[in-house]
């Protein structure tokens, strides 16, 4: 198994893994987010746990379409 490069990706942002910010992109509202060992994850505001978000809003970080945000 390859290593886990979340918390690299996490590190490109200024983030470690847990912590959490806000994005904004093409998305109807801003999105509360963290990285995890599994990916990005997103909280929607109604359910209590955290999502895994879908595959495109990491792409959107990664190539400038969201960017993250100071709330």
């Amino acid at each position: 198994m390859a290593e886990n490069k979340m918390a690299e990706v996490a590190k490109m942002f200024g983030k470690e893994l847990g912590e959490k910010f806000v994005i904004k992109g093409r998305y109807k509202d801003n999105l509360h987010c963290m990285f995890w060992l599994d990916g990005l994850l997103y909280h929607d505001g109604v359910r209590i746990e955290w999502l895994k978000s879908a595959d495109y809003m990491l792409t959107d970080l990664l190539t400038g379409e969201a960017v993250i945000i100071n709330e």
